[in-house]
């Protein structure tokens, strides 16, 4: 409070204290300096007629600069596990996303209906700048031309992920409008479909990076033990994944 003034703030003795009929119950301190006293002089002390002046007293036993500030807690040492994690393509794992949707965690119809939900991917200026920057007669996807039509998901192959008449798992797809997707299957060459490849690995990388968390209960990611880790890359064991990459027998710090 801003009318707050503190008058006394000191280690101080109990010498006595009592109740009596006519003034009620009361206590007497010493205090270890008569400087101490200087903000109590002149004020009111209260007798049988006259009420003595007003004070606001929490006593205290024990330290009690200890307990207005405690001790700050050790600061933890940094996790580099789920960055290790991410940074080494764990959740990049097409087995895991099988094994984790096997699980209920995560679900190729809903991935679908999240994907068709996003706005088109070459609404995104790098995109754009990307195509463009390749050979025109190639990429003639230009950057004034604005997404038409509903946005839909546009699945890309690779050589392991599909096959003769059949299309990839919709944790391939990626979101384009009517104009772009009829683009891309039109113009692009390889290393732009390597491109759309890589952002739709993306998108399935961070979905199954929040279902583990989600999974855990974790707050952030950065909580994550090898303990934790190994607990559920063994519940996923269940349902055929096989980890390649071993965390939890690695020493993080």
């Amino acid at each position: 409070m801003s009318d707050l003034n503190i008058l006394l703030h000191d280690e101080c003795q109990l010498v006595d204290w009592g109740e009596s009929r006519s003034g009620g119950p009361w206590i007497k301190l010493r205090l270890n300096d008569p400087g101490l006293l200087d903000p109590f002089r002149g004020m009111d002390t209260a007798t049988a007629t006259k009420t003595g002046h007003i004070l606001n007293v929490t006593i205290a036993e024990g330290d009690i600069v200890a307990a207005a500030d405690p001790p700050k807690p050790e600061p933890k040492e940094p996790n580099y596990l789920a960055r290790d994690m991410v940074q080494s393509g764990y959740f990049r794992n097409p087995h895991l996303w099988d094994a984790m949707e096997s699980a209920g965690m995560i679900n190729q119809t809903q991935h679908k209906a999240m994907i068709e939900s996003m706005p088109c991917l070459f609404s995104h200026k790098n995109m754009k700048e990307f195509i463009i920057g390749r050979d025109p007669s190639m990429n003639p996807i230009k950057p004034e031309k604005v997404c038409v039509g509903d946005v839909v998901g546009h699945h890309c192959r690779t050589a392991e992920n599909s096959g003769t008449s059949i299309k990839p798992k919709h944790w391939y797809l990626i979101p384009l409008c009517h104009i772009h997707h009829r683009q891309v299957h039109d113009f692009v060459d390889r290393a732009g479909r390597e491109l759309l490849l890589t952002r739709a690995i993306n998108i399935t990388n961070r979905v199954a990076f929040d279902a583990v968390k989600e999974k855990l209960s974790l707050d952030s990611m950065s909580e994550l033990t090898p303990d934790e880790l190994g607990d559920f890359e063994k519940y996923l064991e269940e349902f055929g994944f096989k980890t390649a990459h071993h965390f939890t027998k690695r020493e993080w710090g």
